[in-house]
């Protein structure tokens, strides 16, 4: 992650007669004109679950909060096109997460990202309170076997919730159900599925806190990374 940067994850099922197409699109379309199109984003990643849901995940990373305000961001979200619309409607739990790490750690030097990956979303009383554990945390964490990165985000609730409210009386308010909000994300990354299986029982113990509730929790496999040249 980039230095300021923030994070927004759009995490949902999709109506299984409906996957096929809503993959190319959302591969073809959905992702580039996002990242390719929008000022201040600087890449995205897509995950598909091998277990746990929900099934599909995108995680962008943009350059910091006021490209969420940014107008082409905004209209492109105020009132999606056609094939937009026809795909939006087919979402189901839906997971909406912005927010920035409170910890971080990687393997090596540098940024580096893996094709495995674990992700949990919380809801929480007090989601920074334990930023130092959590940093702790990670560092052992990417000690393990093929454990590359980890990190644990917080949300920014007047992001997150601005993102809701601001939609209301648009044609997106009308396509689907509304959003769950989680307080924390937890994500591991790994560069096989049975190391990042061998790390889990580890990231539930870490996870077990009073309080928390899971909104979602996979094992997903990365199967698209779209960024500018």
């Amino acid at each position: 992650m980039t230095p300021q940067s923030t994070s927004f994850l759009l995490w949902a099922d999709i109506a299984e007669e409906h996957e096929a197409g809503f993959n190319e699109w959302y591969n073809r379309e959905h992702v580039p004109d996002r990242v390719l199109g929008i000022p201040g984003f600087i890449q995205a990643r897509r995950y598909a679950a091998v277990e746990g849901a929900p099934r599909y995940a995108a995680h962008y990373e943009v350059k910091g909060p006021g490209v969420f305000q940014d107008e082409a961001y905004l209209a492109m979200r105020r009132t999606p096109d056609a094939r937009s619309q026809h795909y939006i409607a087919f979402f189901r739990n839906v997971i909406r997460f912005v927010g920035r790490p409170i910890a971080e750690a990687g393997a090596v030097a540098g940024i580096v990202e893996a094709a495995w990956v674990r992700l949990a979303a919380f809801r929480a009383p007090a989601p920074n309170g334990g930023a130092g554990d959590w940093q702790s945390f990670s560092t052992a964490m990417v000690r393990r076997a093929g454990i590359v990165r980890v990190r644990v985000f917080a949300a920014r609730p007047e992001l997150q919730e601005g993102a809701v409210s601001g939609m209301r009386g648009t044609v997106r308010e009308r396509l689907r159900g509304p959003d769950r909000l989680p307080d924390v994300l937890l994500m591991i990354e790994g560069t096989t599925a049975s190391q990042l299986a061998d790390a889990e029982a580890d990231f539930d113990r870490a996870a077990a806190r009073p309080g928390w509730s899971v909104l979602g929790s996979a094992r997903m496999q990365q199967v698209l990374r779209v960024a500018p040249r």
